[in-house]
């Protein structure tokens, strides 16, 4: 019996699914199977004297980029970090790049080299694949492999950013399956080298670049802050080199809808204090890269998780906040991602913890273990031009003492004692990368002002943070709620364990049943007991709106399975019934006689089994999730057949084929056979039946001329023997 297991979600609004894609860093074998040939060899395709797959970015001066970076660094840090140059470009699958094709489709390459490049990145428009179609992108020394990005990944719109690759050589590939060539479309138009910013250099190792602060804390080593980090993402904005931090946050209902905090500055491209539409609709562009850090020390970097697309929902200038909502689906709990709660009091925090990308680098975190205070003179944002000036008492002043933040950082979440958002990064004075400097602040725009914002849903938090007006003054942060429990259960193990981990204390569930099961529920969890075999379904409802329903079965521990069957040409023919049994797993066919035995095992969809014909005992174990059921029968080898088959007029019923040994040792051979000894009955496909006749010689005519054609099946009774023997018989005038 086959059984479909389903876990549904019912989300309250609808996301891309399927949005991530992954960037492994020191790949696997498997992982590199598709791209391991292309990656070793650079197949040169020309047009006249044009290479139109491989493209070497112009060279430009990097020491005169660091400078503009250093004077806009300058003061209070508030412009996102620029890493990289970008170069816009015209490539499409039809006039760059070459085809070549594969055992089961083709393939498309394209190879990019930026000499000195800390990595390359890429901005796709018009891209759309068709189902089954994969993209990679892989360094030349396969250090580092993105992908594959498939259909699910990519925005109606069809704009997608890239995560960065490290190195200055790498290859797009796009794998096409046979059955879908020539759908894909895909338009490359922008290319960025980064010229600072953190370097990998492909041993598991991270490698500080020069800017990056020696005194910086990876985050893994701080463990009792893993679940806050899984909120935490580096964010590349739409121009695709730039750089800024973020972090999921939880709404007082605790949907679990994507929002997302940054600092409003990452928006606010010509520093005006507003955003005009253009700003705003940019983050449509962005891309958010989740879960990329590396061992404490000088571990190995971890698979980060990137996802493109969000929209904009609230943001002010004068707190320095921005409210994004990621158009992804984050519901995958392999990502393990997390939302943070908040702190809309304004109560001083007893200390300050900051989680970041500073320098687009692997996820660092610093502290502040002190009392932190609001700022109480107004603050100039320096790296822009006017007025751009924060009131006072909108920011927190932080002085840290363990670890820093530096550019790359603005928008990271402020996080105190408990652990809740009470702001954003926003900048702060320099830091020399020695560590060295004195006096060295920072700043972060307070959550309790941004909850008033400018008072109005597009300037401020409550609207979207506390739609239903619970004005709750704080949120605890939880990772996405996840379903628990068995496909199969058995009542001999009664009560069996069903729950729902990551539920916010402010969370209720209701749990419902269907089908042959009772359940105790107990909060979170709920006790389920198998009654009845067969289909049924336990639910969760989550106060949230949030609801987790999955299908199991209870599988069966007893039974009445009965075997049948049917002799055809030199075999007989085995069928296992299983009435009303449920949670099958295989069958153990045996069967002892004749002087030899058989053995066969098969999967739960395969009920029937051939032997040569002969006299045996045989026996079918039904296995089960909950047990074995035993079914026996006794054959013995056929003395009869019919002839012709198919038959037109008459068909001839034969009761002895003995050979000529037999016909010497048994001088009855031809003797009549006694008087309603045997009884032959006819039946149709339908069951019923059609002759029934009794034998008086070993051979017997039966007239079917006045039967429709079809199928027909002839029962053979003998004396002393209950089962009888079964011919299928086709009748064709």
């Amino acid at each position: 019996m086959k059984k479909i297991f389903l876990l549904t979600l019912f989300l309250s609004i609808a996301y891309w699914l399927n949005g991530q894609v992954r960037m492994y860093y020191q790949p696997t074998t498997d992982q590199l199977t598709k791209v391991n040939v292309a990656a070793n060899s650079v197949v040169k395709a020309k047009r006249g004297d044009v290479d139109v797959n491989r493209m070497v970015l112009p060279s430009f001066n990097v020491q005169e980029m660091l400078q503009e970076d250093s004077i806009n660094s300058a003061g209070n840090v508030s412009v996102p970090f620029r890493f990289g140059k970008g170069f816009d470009t015209d490539l499409s699958l039809t006039k760059s790049g070459a085809w070549q094709n594969t055992d089961d489709g083709r393939m498309w390459t394209m190879h990019f080299h930026s000499p000195g490049a800390k990595s390359l990145n890429f901005i796709f428009e018009d891209f759309h694949l068709p189902d089954s179609a994969e993209l990679y992108i892989v360094n030349s020394d396969r250090t580092a492999l993105y992908g594959p990005v498939t259909a699910p990944c990519i925005p109606e719109n069809g704009f997608f950013m890239t995560d960065l690759i490290p190195g200055d050589d790498v290859s797009i590939l796009l794998y096409e399956p046979g059955i879908c060539m020539g759908q894909s479309e895909l338009k490359i138009t922008r290319v960025v080298h980064a010229y600072r910013g953190f370097s990998y250099n492909g041993d598991n190792e991270s490698s500080r670049s020069g800017e990056l602060a020696p005194c910086h804390n990876d985050v893994d080593c701080f463990s009792d802050w893993n679940m806050e980090s899984h909120a935490v993402a580096k964010v590349l904005l739409g121009s695709a080199d730039y750089l800024c931090s973020g972090s999921l946050v939880m709404s007082a209902d605790y949907s679990f809808k994507p929002y997302f905090l940054t600092a409003f500055h990452c928006l606010d491209s010509d520093c005006s204090e507003s955003l005009s539409s253009a700003e705003q609709n940019a983050v449509n562009q962005w891309t958010f890269i989740f879960n990329y850090k590396k061992g404490c020390g000088n571990g190995a970097i971890n698979t980060g998780v990137s996802y493109n697309g969000a929209i904009f929902r609230a943001g002010n200038f004068d707190s320095d906040f921005a409210l994004l909502e990621l158009l992804s689906n984050l519901t995958n709990a392999s990502n393990s991602h997390a939302w943070l709660g908040w702190d809309r009091s304004g109560n001083t925090p007893s200390s300050g913890t900051y989680i970041h990308h500073p320098n687009g680098a692997p996820m660092k975190i610093s502290f502040d273990y002190q009392p932190l205070a609001l700022e109480t003179e107004s603050i100039p944002w320096g790296a822009c031009l006017g007025t751009n000036i924060s009131p006072i008492n909108t920011h927190w002043k932080l002085f840290l003492d363990n670890g820093v933040v530096q550019g790359g950082s603005s928008g990271a979440p402020l996080l105190n004692q408990n652990k809740r958002i009470i702001g954003q990064h926003h900048g702060g004075s320099s830091l020399s990368t020695d560590c060295l400097a004195t006096n060295a602040h920072c700043f972060s725009g307070a959550f309790h002002k941004s909850w008033i914002g400018g008072g109005s849903i597009t300037s401020r938090l409550s609207d979207w943070l506390d739609s239903d007006g619970s004005g709750v003054l704080t949120v605890s942060s939880s990772y996405y709620p996840a379903f628990h429990g068995a496909d199969v259960i058995c009542s001999y193990d009664n009560p069996h364990n069903y729950y729902v981990s990551n539920v916010p204390s402010a969370v209720s569930v209701t749990w419902t049943s269907t089908g042959g099961v009772s359940i105790v529920p107990s909060g979170t969890s709920c006790a389920v007991n198998a009654i009845t075999p067969g289909g049924a379904t336990i639910t969760a409802q989550l106060s949230n709106g949030m609801m987790f329903s999955k299908e199991i079965e209870v599988s069966s521990s007893t039974g009445n399975p009965y075997i049948s069957y049917v002799y055809g040409g030199d075999n007989v023919n085995f069928e296992i019934k299983t009435p009303n049994i449920y949670g099958i797993r295989q069958f153990i066919w045996n069967a002892m006689g004749s002087g030899t035995s058989y053995n066969y095992t098969a999967g739960p969809n395969e009920r029937t089994w051939s032997i040569p014909q002969g006299d045996y005992t045989v026996q079918c174990r039904v296995v089960t999730q909950c047990g074995h059921l035993i079914a026996t029968i006794s054959v013995r080898s056929t003395r009869s057949s019919v002839s012709p088959n198919p038959v037109d007029h008459t068909l001839y019923v034969n009761l002895s084929e003995l050979t000529g040994a037999e016909e010497n040792s048994i001088a009855t051979a031809r003797q009549t056979v006694p008087s309603n000894s045997y009884e032959l009955r006819l039946f149709d496909s339908q069951g019923s039946l059609v002759r029934n006749l009794r034998m008086v010689e070993r051979q017997m005519s039966i007239n079917v001329s006045n039967l429709s054609n079809g199928i027909y099946f002839l029962h053979i009774y003998k004396p002393g023997i209950a089962q009888p023997e079964v011919h299928k018989v086709i009748v064709s005038h």
